[in-house]
């Protein structure tokens, strides 16, 4: 099964629902714009972010990519958009991993930001 996400522009989001990493469901986890990234890293990722509420691991939306910890593997992701009557249409063939290659010294820039930004929020 798969989730899906609509942005504050109106973008459609799908991803996989079950986490990469150990299989939790990434339902009820967190769903966060990060648009200063690009000032931590060097080669961001493009985001909206959803954070697994299992062991904390980020996603990007927009290609799967486990932000926060560099040897898990990618998220799937699909292609969503909206018909002309209203309704989502989802391309259940999973788009082709995208998992840049990231460093391990960039995705804990990644992850502390994340912590960060989680921490600023209590």
């Amino acid at each position: 099964s798969l989730l899906i996400y609509r942005d504050k522009q109106g973008v459609l989001f799908g991803i996989q629902r079950g986490c990469p990493h150990a299989m939790g469901d990434m339902s009820g986890g967190d769903i966060e714009d990060y648009p200063d990234i690009s000032k931590a890293v060097a080669r961001p990722p493009s985001g909206p972010y959803l954070s697994c509420p299992l062991h904390a691991y980020v996603f990007d939306l927009a290609n799967g990519t486990c932000v926060s910890e560099s040897r898990c593997k990618p998220a799937r992701t699909y292609q969503v958009q909206e018909g002309a009557s209203g309704e989502i249409l989802v391309n259940l063939t999973p788009r082709p991993e995208s998992n840049p290659e990231m460093s391990r010294e960039t995705a804990n820039q990644l992850q502390m930001l994340l912590v960060n930004k989680a921490m600023d929020r209590l």
